[in-house]
């Protein structure tokens, strides 16, 4: 069985100076392995190592927001706040979500959702209206039941 010090090994350097780790990831690319058969992330694994016990509801973050690094030079602790003002200081806060026709993903406006609803409260087939869109029948289904397109009124 190898010792955390033999597992803290498995990692390549970047041009970056970063340590990325070459085992397990969490779907979020955090590095993961298990000691005692329970799983760590390895960032906080390298950070209790070099810096001793990691306080309770403290978070070790990255200087240089990369998961997969275990680098203890690009590794801080601080507090999930502390986390959040890091992230939106770098600008790596999420975008707000976009609803409705602003999303440039939408294919209906919201004008075409109200003459579907129009369309729906005459019993016209879901799959009809669909066709006569050019989008799916579950795309109907969704906004008939409230679904999607919830910001817009019905009667």
């Amino acid at each position: 069985m190898k010792t955390i010090a033999e597992k803290l090994q498995n990692y390549t350097v970047n041009n970056n100076g970063c340590w990325i780790w070459n085992g397990g990831k969490t779907d979020r690319k955090y590095g993961i392995t298990t000691i005692n058969k329970e799983r760590i992330r390895v960032h906080r694994l390298m950070w209790s190592v070099i810096n001793g016990k990691i306080p309770i509801g403290m978070c070790i973050c990255h200087k240089c927001d990369n998961p997969s690094c275990i680098n203890p030079d690009h590794l801080f602790l601080g507090t999930n706040q502390d986390n959040v003002n890091d992230r939106e200081k770098k600008g790596r806060n999420k975008p707000p979500i976009v609803y409705g026709e602003n999303n440039p993903r939408a294919k209906l406006k919201e004008a075409d959702v109200i003459e579907i609803l129009k369309l729906i409260n005459k019993n016209v087939p879901l799959s009809n209206i669909a066709k006569m869109y050019n989008v799916g029948a579950t795309a109907i289904f969704n906004i008939k039941h409230g679904i999607r397109w919830t910001r817009i009124q019905r009667k």
